[in-house]
């Protein structure tokens, strides 16, 4: 912290702070909610449906590292699922998580589940 003395009141030095700017063209970052919106939630049961087609529900745990039942809940829609778990679906998918949390990727033999 850089204060600088400012002696015009009477002799008595005061703390005069320096001067603290911020670029207008800096934007604050985008802020992502621990849990996921409903569509990023349908885009995460997409990829981990496709995942799901060609892996046991045990080796999804294990690479997923969420237990089954999470996974199962997920699935049914009783849990919403974290970020961090969209995280691991996208890194077990081999997409990049901006695939899950703004869409725009492919999605390779899966469908989008509505309900």
């Amino acid at each position: 912290m850089d204060a600088a003395l400012d002696d015009d009141q009477e002799g008595v030095p005061t703390p005069r702070m320096g001067q603290q700017t911020t670029p207008d063209d800096e934007a604050d970052p985008v802020s992502v909610p621990a849990v996921l919106t409903d569509e990023q939630r349908d885009r995460t049961l997409a990829y981990l449906d496709a995942y799901l087609r060609q892996h046991t529900p045990k080796e999804a745990a294990d690479a997923l590292g969420f237990p089954t039942n999470y996974i199962e809940g997920v699935c049914d829609r009783r849990i919403k699922p974290s970020v961090e778990f969209a995280a691991r679906v996208a890194r077990c998918s081999g997409v990049d998580l901006a695939a899950i949390l703004v869409g725009g990727a492919a999605i390779s033999s899966a469908e989008t589940r509505t309900e």
